[in-house]
């Protein structure tokens, strides 16, 4: 449930400045936010397989790097339909 809302409200807001903000305006929010949910992507990674979260189960670890995988595919998508538009 946790990740529907996540995702829903990154899906949600993604919109919602793609269709209240000026064109350019949308393409440098889009960018900003993706860069944002890459740097999530890429702390999440390294945090949750070396250290202490090396000892705990495969599926905490992919569950800990898939919610921001998520959450950036879906800005990638906001940034493809700004740049595209």
């Amino acid at each position: 449930g946790t990740v529907a809302a996540v995702v829903g409200v990154t899906l949600l807001v993604s919109l919602v400045v793609g269709r209240f903000l000026p064109r350019r305006a949308v393409v440098a929010v889009a960018v900003a936010l993706l860069a944002v949910a890459g740097y999530w992507l890429f702390s999440s990674a390294t945090q949750f397989t070396s250290g202490v979260y090396k000892l705990t189960g495969s599926g905490f670890r992919a569950g800990a790097i898939l919610l921001p995988g998520l959450v950036t595919l879906v800005l990638a998508k906001g940034v493809y339909d700004a740049v595209r538009n």
